[in-house]
């Protein structure tokens, strides 16, 4: 089914519902959804994967006689990401804010949107900064949390790939130690044990004694607690140096490893969505994200055409734009179809969305494949055999515990 005939069924079939359902469902004439991201190139993902969800949103919207707008805005620092989403919310009108950048601009959009009094859905920052004791009643997180990634290589490396003994790789950041936090406890939680470890200067470019020095202490797997252009860099000394052993790492980027040489990557990777996944009508989402972007979709471009999602349906199964009507949406637990063969919810007590992730392993693509053919998909987590009573319990075993979480979410 192409994009065109799959909107049209889709609209059709909500048409098809009964006249008072569509009258409680659309109160509003317009529903404006404000879109701000950094100046980097995640724009280039992200605003066409919105576009797309709107352009959908309004096949079905029009079955209602309503319309979606998307506003979108570009933000080159925090105090620029104040500003322009105060714009977006005071001339443009929007109900609801996405998206984000570093954890410095996500953080001013959140101050912004629980200035503003309306809805921030994060797309970008993966961090505790906007999570833990700062985190809002208004704020709701659609990109996974630092604590989820760790928790999900960490379930297929001791559970799925018997990788029991792990060694470390950490740069002298807060960034750094954010990551190594949460894949230690990840590791406590799946009974493996620390072989090494090794801190490294922060600006460092040079890892090879110390990726040397963990080698020799014989752990199963090493965790690269890196990210950016200096996990790259570290993972072609893993390659110079012929190291036989493991690598896996928690926060990856698929856009940035696509423009690295293929014969110096390597390792196993969570990832919020990936463009080869087929199941639950993945294969046909990545489709129309492709159409839309001009080559396949990573994780951003999966997250904001979620939350631009989640927005308008919201509002149309909800029946209400106001910001209180929207948290009661989200919070009461109705489950959204996000093409991950299960209906997702937000947690109670983080607002962060539960859902799978997927495990990723680089690979050299063949001489005629395209550049972005560098990854296969090992499966998704949890495992098959995760303990919980419920899906959701299930879920939950992928990042903090209510015990654990700083949040403490206040009234409205």
């Amino acid at each position: 089914m192409n994009r065109r005939h799959f909107l049209r069924a889709l609209a059709a079939s909500l048409a098809a519902a009964p006249a008072f359902v569509r009258r409680q469902a659309w109160g509003a004439e317009e529903v404006a959804i404000g879109l701000l991201v950094g100046s980097g190139e995640s724009g280039r993902y992200v605003v066409p994967a919105a576009q797309l969800a709107v352009e959908e949103a309004n096949y079905i919207a029009g079955a209602f006689g309503k319309v979606v707008r998307l506003l979108t805005e570009v933000a080159t620092s925090p105090d620029d990401a104040d500003k322009k989403a105060t714009k977006l919310v005071r001339q443009g009108g929007a109900k609801t804010l996405l998206g984000g950048g570093d954890d410095r601009l996500s953080g001013a959009l959140q101050a912004a949107s629980t200035r503003e009094g309306i809805i921030y859905l994060n797309t970008m920052s993966r961090s505790e900064a906007v999570r833990g004791a700062p985190c809002h009643r208004l704020t709701f997180h659609v990109e996974a949390s630092l604590a989820m990634y760790a928790d999900a290589i960490g379930q297929w490396l001791v559970r799925g790939a018997k990788k029991t003994r792990w060694g470390y790789l950490t740069p002298e950041t807060e960034a750094g130690a954010e990551i190594e936090r949460m894949v230690e406890r990840a590791r406590k939680r799946q009974g493996g044990t620390t072989a090494g470890r090794q801190v490294v200067s922060a600006g460092t470019r040079d890892y090879r004694a110390a990726l040397t020095t963990l080698a020799k202490a014989g752990p199963d797997v090493l965790v690269i607690n890196l990210d950016g252009s200096s996990l790259l860099a570290a993972l072609a000394q893993v390659k110079e140096l012929g190291l036989q052993v493991e690598v896996a790492g928690v926060v990856m980027e698929a856009s940035e490893f696509w423009q690295a040489e293929p014969a110096k990557l390597t390792g196993v990777w969570p990832a919020l969505w990936f463009h080869g996944f087929s199941r639950y009508s993945g294969r046909e989402l990545n489709k129309r994200l492709a159409e839309a972007l001009g080559q396949p979709a990573e994780s951003r471009a999966w997250a904001t055409f979620t939350a631009v999602k989640a927005a308008w349906e919201a509002v149309l199964r909800g029946g209400r734009t106001d910001t209180a009507g929207l948290v009661s949406f989200f919070e009461k637990g109705r489950g959204m179809d996000a093409h991950k063969g299960q209906p997702l919810t937000f947690r109670p007590w983080d607002h962060q969305l539960r859902q799978p992730l997927m495990v990723l392993r680089s690979k050299v693509p063949a001489p005629e494949s395209p550049r972005w053919d560098i990854f296969e998909l090992l499966g998704e987590v949890p495992l098959r055999g995760t303990p919980g009573k419920s899906q959701e319990e299930i879920l939950d075993t992928l990042g903090l515990s209510e015990a654990e979480s700083a949040c403490r979410l206040g009234a409205l």
